[in-house]
């Protein structure tokens, strides 16, 4: 039944009821201008207004306000031209055309909302068109465009390999990783712009890429096949004023190929962050899958939890904390980790996002209609394809139309790709010797020479703030300037090389995969998942189920630290028997330091071993205390596994591949051992090179020793560089030669065919152990008292230890044989030097003899220096000493005293 109309009174009342009050609106009415623009448009409004204030100075403080009068024509062209003088372009020194076109209409916009009032049309008419002809016939701006180039699916194909099978430019979380690799394919499958998934900083919380955004359904195809589909809304399009009740979904749906495929990635997300209801892991999907019965043509629509709704896939991820529950991946993240995945893979031309919504579009064009393709790309203007979308070369073959022939269309898209502008082995770094030079800056020295006589001079710390601030913006600018002349010249050069031997690629050198095979050994998973994206074969179920649980164990996996395999942490605290000190209580760069540590100690007292004695494999992770087996161990190494890099490589606060010296890895007159010799200091192993570098100073130039490596140097500094680009070593470029310490032997001359070490070495461990250390007090009286009692409680437990672990006698008690050195590498390849800890499990098992401690107090001093001089580091390895108090140390008090005295 109808319902009853209400009479004049009846809505009066009704209306008063529920707020309304006649004319209570009146002055917001009469706002013409109310809600004309979006919020990013205001944004980019008062970028133009400042630039005005700017330019009026104090001329007119009120030049912005209400019922101000538009600026006359001349002030206007004076203003812009104002704004190009100042301003840096992109593409070029200035701002180019249309960014000036769009600067101007801006201001007119902003101005009009600000003051109200408006400028005529023929003004605005006659500024955009001398802008457009005028000021470029002038020279004052250029009318320059970037290149309309397509990307394709081979474009995508070489992005994501790089990024799985090479190494980073930068740290990459692994979660950043799928949701980086994630995010390009839903950015191809889509069209859509940068800000419809990734948001800026600004709205990190608030927008983004939802589970909500996502329906994600099983399909039974008609040929009787189980698929996962979904649907993707836009829901922030540029425009949108209603994203809630306004979007713009895209079908997607599983591919055979895993680098094509955003299944198995949005799953391993969602199964990281218990997203799917009713489903807690990659196998119980699989096992309901097989399990259920759907009509062809029907579907099952997959159900988010209720919790997740709101929360981004595409999330803010960080080492320490992990994956952000609410805050999204933002712009500027992504796409400065996108400009590194670009440059990686070997791209110099530019490519955004755009680029690919531009590649989608070409094709779409080809096989869809007009109002098809104004859908797909949101476009409400269809004429706006032909005018910025549509590629700058012709794809029509009208050479072969022309002659009646058969339309041949490979060429022309190969000349539309962006693929023809990458180069393999594109440089992401400055070379050494190049960012020596930056030091000689002449502005850079100008600018420190006045920071040094203002602080010479006493000057205002606000004076020498500012000085400070000067010079450290001109030395962050020098090396991307420096870097990207450098591209410029290593392009120019590869292209000459090309053209002289008419072939294109580079060698095997140019690809980087050093630091990602030690990672493959850290995560297996890595590896199985980067030759999958690498193959072109096509999956099986059960090999994309193993793909999907790789996946979910990349995303789930704590980076806070890293461990290797057999020392990961028991429920947060050591997992060596005897110790379980709670990993808390432990700085995050010390703890993978202090379970390898305790795993040495219990390998040593299991097998009755010194743990000088010792050696580690990085490679295989195993201990080795034959000195036969280790030997052979090595030499296996040696002939299969060795990398040119030679620089120590640290992952989340673990070390996880020691340096090596490439000069010894090449001499095959010494022991494998003694080849595959090791630091975890660069420090340390630069001395150790500076020894052999002044033994070969007549014998320039030369080939580079290392196995892999046949570059020619010229002198000793070239090689200091090429040890620095090559092989990895950090920038140690300085030619000062180190002057020998006091009774230090010279090291012995070295072969002609290759730099042995042998003599080198024996003649510094000799000396080690003879001379005193700088570093170390004059005295034991010198040291502060809990030093003191640490240092000999140290001694202590390392005698009960020995004495537990081998038969006592008393030959050896009077006769302790030589003292176990800290630093394990200086006897091993691949060992490392690792310090010694104590706690409540190292209790004395007997009481010290005289001897011994008449033999534990002539060492305090060669112990303390030992300790001091521990070659440790925050970034890799750190003695734990002072984290101990006394109280965990089980050693009689009258016996310290004793000490003492």
């Amino acid at each position: 039944m109808p319902k009853k109309r209400a009479t004049q009174e009846e809505k009066a009342a009704r209306a008063k009821a529920r707020g309304y009050v006649e004319g209570a609106h009146e002055e917001e009415d009469n706002n013409m201008t109310e809600d004309q623009y979006t919020d990013e448009s205001i944004k980019l409004h008062e970028r133009a207004l400042s630039s005005y204030k700017d330019w009026m100075g104090t001329k007119d403080e009120n030049c912005l306000g209400k019922g101000q009068h538009t600026p006359s024509l001349v002030k206007i062209k004076d203003f812009i031209r104002f704004y190009i003088i100042s301003s840096d372009g992109v593409l070029s020194d200035r701002p180019v055309v249309s960014s000036v076109l769009n600067f101007a209409e801006r201001f007119f916009a902003g101005f009009t909302r600000v003051t109200g009032s408006k400028f005529d049309k023929e003004i605005t008419s006659h500024v955009y068109h001398w802008i457009k002809y005028t000021l470029p016939k002038h020279r004052m701006i250029e009318n320059k465009k970037r290149k309309k180039l397509l990307f394709t699916h081979d474009d995508l194909t070489n992005i994501l390999v790089t990024l799985w099978t090479e190494d980073d430019p930068l740290f990459i979380h692994e979660r950043n990783r799928i949701q980086l690799t994630f995010a390009l394919l839903v950015y191809c499958y889509s069209g859509a712009r940068i800000g419809a998934f990734v948001p800026d900083l600004s709205k990190a919380e608030t927008r983004g890429l939802c589970y909500k955004d996502i329906e994600l359904r099983l399909f039974r195809t008609e040929d009787g096949h189980l698929k996962l589909i979904y649907q993707l809304d836009q829901r922030w399009v540029k425009n949108n004023r209603d994203p809630e009740n306004t979007r713009f979904g895209v079908a997607m749906t599983e591919y055979d190929k895993l680098r094509f495929d955003p299944i198995p990635y949005l799953l391993a997300l969602a199964f990281a962050d218990d997203a799917l209801f009713g489903l807690n892991s990659p196998a119980a999907l699989w096992t309901r899958q097989q399990q259920t019965q759907i009509p062809k043509g029907q579907s099952i629509h997959l159900l988010w939890n209720e919790s997740v709704l709101e929360q981004p896939i595409l999330r803010n991820v960080t080492m320490t904390n992990g994956a952000s529950d609410t805050k999204a991946m933002n712009r500027e993240t992504f796409c400065r980790l996108f400009r590194a995945m670009v440059r990686n893979a070997g791209y110099y031309e530019n490519i955004t996002i755009h680029t690919l919504r531009r590649g989608l579009a070409n094709k779409v064009n080809k096989v869809a209609t007009e109002s098809e393709r104004s859908q797909i790309l949101t476009h409400k203007d269809p004429n706006l394809f032909g005018n910025e979308y549509i590629a700058h070369l012709s794809s029509v073959d009208a050479q072969a139309i022309f002659v009646d022939g058969v339309p041949n269309t490979e060429h022309i898209k190969h000349l539309q790709s962006v693929g023809k502008y990458r180069q393999i082995g594109l440089p992401c770094h400055l070379p050494a010797e190049r960012k020596a030079a930056l030091l000689q800056d002449p502005d850079l020295l100008d600018l420190k020479r006045q920071l040094q006589q203002l602080m010479e001079k006493n000057s205002d710390e606000c004076v020498i703030s500012t000085a400070k601030k000067r010079l450290l913006v001109h030395q962050s600018c020098l090396e991307p300037e420096a870097l990207k002349k450098y591209r410029q010249e290593w392009i120019r050069t590869r292209l000459e090389r090309e053209v002289l031997s008419f072939a294109t690629g580079p060698p095997d050198d140019f690809v980087n995969t050093d630091f990602v095979e030690d990672l493959y050994l850290l995560m297996p998973e890595r590896r199985r998942l980067a030759m999958t994206i690498d193959s072109e074969q096509r999956l099986s179920s059960e090999e994309k189920l193993q793909s999907i649980q790789d996946l979910l164990a990349l995303c789930v996996r704590n980076f806070d630290v890293i461990y290797r395999p057999g020392e990961q942490p028991a429920h947060g605290a050591c997992p060596v028997s005897g110790c379980g000190l709670s990993l808390d209580r432990i700085a995050r760069s010390r703890r993978s330091s202090h379970i390898h540590s305790c795993r040495r100690r219990e390998f040593a007292v299991v097998h009755g071993h010194q743990e000088c004695e010792l050696h580690y494999c990085f490679q295989c992770f195993q201990w080795y205390h034959e000195k036969n087996q280790w030997e052979a161990h090595c030499r296996e190494h040696l002939s299969s596994t060795i990398i040119r890099r030679c620089e120590v490589s640290t992952y989340c606060h673990t070390l996880i591949r020691p340096a090596y010296c490439p000069i010894c890895l090449g001499n095959e007159n010494i022991p494998a051992a003694s080849r595959m010799k090791s630091w975890t200091r660069s420090s340390d192993l630069w001395k150790h090179l500076n020894h052999h570098l002044e033994t070969i100073q007549s014998r320039w130039p030369a080939s580079c020793p290392h196995p892999r490596c046949d570059c020619q140097v010229i002198d000793e500094q070239s090689f200091r560089y090429h040890l620095s680009d090559v092989h990895g070593l950090r920038q140690r470029w300085s030619t000062q030669k180190s002057e020998p310490k006091q009774n230090e032997a010279t090291p012995a001359p070295i072969p002609e065919e290759v730099f042995d070490h042998t003599s080198v070495s024996r003649t510094r461990k000799r000396k080690r152990r003879e001379k005193p250390s700088s570093e170390s007090p004059a005295s034991d009286s010198e040291l502060p008292k809990p030093r003191r009692s640490r240092r000999i409680a140290l001694m202590l437990n390392k005698k009960s230890m020995s004495s537990a672990s081998r038969p006592s006698s008393v030959d050896q008690s009077h006769n302790p044989g030589p003292r176990p050195s800290l630093a394990t590498g200086t006897e091993s390849g691949f060992s490392e030097t690792v310090p010694y800890y104590l706690d409540n499990s190292t209790a004395l098992s007997h009481t010290p003899t005289p001897t011994m401690v008449s033999s534990i107090s002539e060492s305090c001093s060669t112990v303390e220096s030992d300790i001091r001089s521990f070659p440790g580091s925050p970034s890799m390895v750190e003695s734990p000493l002072t984290d101990i108090s006394m109280n965990s140390i089980p050693i009689d008090p009258c016996l310290l005293l004793e000490f003492k005295k």
